[in-house]
């Protein structure tokens, strides 16, 4: 967890980081930190999940816990 990192203002999309982090470094059968052959894997979640984020922020909806 790195939420004792994250600025103040944004402690509030915890969860967003959260999945964000776990799609750049999924932990299956073991950290896995290599790239996928297939970029769509890592990029279009990336992107989604990022666009979602927005999307939240955007409507001031806040979460302070996972």
């Amino acid at each position: 967890m790195v939420h004792w990192q994250l600025p103040r203002d944004c402690k509030c999309q915890i969860r967003e980081y959260e999945t964000i982090r776990d799609i750049l470094f999924p932990y299956e059968n073991g950290l896995f930190i290599g790239t996928p052959p297939d970029p769509e894997k890592l990029y279009g979640p990336t992107i989604k999940a990022f666009d979602d984020a927005i999307a939240k922020m955007k409507a001031g909806e806040t979460e302070t816990s996972p």
